[in-house]
């Protein structure tokens, strides 16, 4: 799967979605864990591609496509970063909103990570 495919793996992840996994009229208790656990092995082999194109990049003596190889590994570890950080955000907002922490939503940050 490419790295855009990845990435669109992670465009659902929100507050919003988990709350509807749980909630929603085919909801059940364990479906945002599922949703959360299904999706870290793809965060994992991808976090493990990016560390081998890094490394073959390193060896790889400067040629022609060094320059195009530096810039879509750049690409793909922000689309990474991207993912990760919008899973991330997904859950905290979830566990601390729904799951209660006593701690007021408005203090956490935007129930969806500003993703409206």
């Amino acid at each position: 799967m490419s790295w855009k495919g990845k990435a669109r793996l992670f465009e659902d992840a929100s507050y919003g979605k988990l709350w509807d996994l749980e909630m929603g009229p085919d909801g059940y208790d364990d479906a945002p864990d599922d949703y959360i656990r299904a999706l870290l092995p793809v965060l994992a082999d991808w976090k493990k591609q990016l560390e081998k194109k890094r490394d073959d990049l390193r060896e790889r003596p400067d040629g022609p496509f060094h320059a195009l190889s530096e810039r879509w590994l750049r690409e793909e570890s922000e689309a990474y970063q991207r993912a990760l950080l919008k899973l991330s955000e997904a859950w905290l907002a979830y566990f601390f909103c729904f799951e209660g922490s006593g701690v007021p939503t408005s203090l956490i940050f935007d129930r969806d990570g500003g993703a409206k």
